[in-house]
């Protein structure tokens, strides 16, 4: 019988040696996709493969992770690879609960081809007796979760025949806890005599880092389902009411594991623990070194990842520029203005034309709350751009970029030059006058963009003409940049 694993890791640099050295004993091939790992993982998988152990390790970079579509790309690359008999999704913290490879042959031998098996999740569970110093996870974690009465195990984890991955409409589900074909569910059937021992909860540092990745990990997702993961959103309150963790806080956090894989419902139980150690079919670990798991490299990756995705998806649609800016406006919309103007009556300030430049796209909410922000304090608003037709907030008025442009350069008043301002001229390099004026009798700053040119610009070249886009560009920004100023001064 010729069986495979498939697995997706991120950051297990724990259990992961664990992983690959109890299973190889019962399984034939590793195909393990690290997922954006910052850790050690990748590097013990690698000296794991060098030692001879059958582990073939790939990348996927998306900080989002779609388990159901990954795992399934990964199960069929599997089969294209070799012809399997069964193939097993596993977690890095999951190991088969069996006597012997000849048991778990056995236990598979009645398949029939066309349904899914399922194995027994047992949840282990960390204690403040448990042995601090051992880092093997198998050795010292030897406390597993059981009910009072026994409610049994509801959800399992597949086995999947090799049969069934040849159908064109095949999919794991999510969680690895069934499969559809054509959007149907497959047949399952319980194997009673295999289980899975479970270690969703390792130390202080592992909960945290796996609970807020995960975290972002499923809640990121454009199709997220709050069933999908909800465990790790009682976690997180329970971080943001007590981040400093005791050994009791484990233990409950990995009993939460019962009520997943038992779906008591509102069956009266008592869970209880008692001490039955897996045995690992290893001696020692090499490659493990607890001090590997830091919180913060991965979490900055994250972030970085889920930002990346992020702006692509936004440049993506130019829907999310005018439902942001409607955001915005439905929110200054709440703001009550009255004071402030009042305020500004009251004080005789005077009031100014601020004038502005913008080259680009849409409006972001930060320009639009900026230009709103001079408004809301009676100000007039004059903002140039080439599109006459943009999006601004009540107030504002869009005037064309181009018309203002065209005065610039045709204008014959210039001060005069010194000889390096001749020389420069005769380059036909545009020039640029950023900064403050004040208006007559008042005391805030009435901020200008121009950008001149010399009369030869008309006719430069296309290399003169991208420089002169250039120089629009930045007035754009700075002239953006200044009304934030100005503003903040205030």
């Amino acid at each position: 019988m010729r069986l495979a694993a498939v697995t997706t890791v991120r950051n297990e640099c724990d259990i992961i040696e664990s992983f690959v050295r109890h299973n190889a004993a019962f399984l034939d091939c590793f195909y393990i996709l690290d997922h954006r790992s910052t850790d050690a993982t990748p590097v013990i998988l690698r000296k794991l493969a060098d030692e001879g152990f059958p582990v073939l390790l790939s990348r996927e970079d998306r900080g989002i992770f779609y388990q159901s579509a990954t795992m399934t790309r990964l199960i069929r690359h599997a089969l294209d690879d070799y012809p399997w008999d069964f193939i097993i999704p596993l977690d890095a913290d999951e190991f088969l609960r069996v006597s012997d490879r000849a048991t778990l042959e056995a236990a598979l031998a009645g398949s029939d081809g066309t349904s899914l098996g399922l194995s027994n999740v047992v949840t282990y569970v960390p204690t403040e007796n448990d042995h601090l110093n051992e880092i093997d996870v198998l050795r010292r974690i030897v406390h597993r979760a059981t009910t009072v009465p026994d409610i049994g195990c509801k959800i399992g984890k597949v086995i999947i025949p090799g049969g069934l991955v040849r159908h064109a409409g095949f999919a794991l589900n999510e969680g690895h806890h069934g499969v559809s074909i054509d959007g149907r569910s497959v047949p399952e059937r319980w194997l009673d005599a295999l289980s899975l021992a479970h270690f969703p909860v390792r130390s202080v540092d592992q909960f945290v880092l796996r609970t807020a990745l995960c975290r972002l990990a499923w809640s990121s997702r454009s199709d997220y389902n709050p069933a999908w993961g909800w465990q790790y959103e009682k976690f997180i309150e329970l971080l943001k009411t007590k981040p400093v963790l005791s050994a009791p806080d484990l233990t409950e956090a990995a009993l939460l594991y019962v009520d997943i894989y038992g779906q008591p419902d509102q069956t009266p139980h008592r869970k209880m623990l008692v001490r039955d150690p897996v045995t690992p079919t290893y001696d020692r670990l090499q490659f493990t070194n607890p001090v590997d798991i830091a919180f913060l490299p991965p979490m900055l990756d994250m972030m970085d990842a889920l930002v990346d995705e992020l702006r692509v998806a936004r440049v993506g649609s130019a829907a999310h520029a005018t439902l942001d800016a409607e955001a915005v406006e439905r929110a200054l919309a709440a703001v009550d203005r009255v004071p402030a103007r009042a305020m500004m009556r009251g004080s005789h300030a005077s009031q100014h034309r601020f004038q502005s430049f913008w080259y680009g796209g849409p409006l972001s909410p930060y320009e639009r709350f900026c230009l709103r922000s001079f408004i809301d304090w009676g100000h007039a608003v004059d903002l140039y751009s080439y599109d006459t037709k943009l999006a601004v907030p009540a107030g504002a008025r869009v005037c064309d970029a181009a018309e203002l442009i065209r005065r610039i350069r045709s204008s014959s008043i210039r001060p005069r030059a010194s000889a390096r301002d001749r020389h420069r001229r005769s380059r036909t390099i545009s020039d640029i006058s950023f900064s403050p004026k004040r208006a007559a009798g008042g005391s805030t700053p009435t901020w200008f963009a121009s950008a001149t040119a010399c009369p030869s610009t008309a006719n430069s070249s296309p290399a003169r003409t991208r420089t002169s886009s250039r120089l629009e560009r930045c007035v754009s920004s700075l002239a953006i940049r200044s009304c934030c100023n100005a503003s903040s001064r205030r």
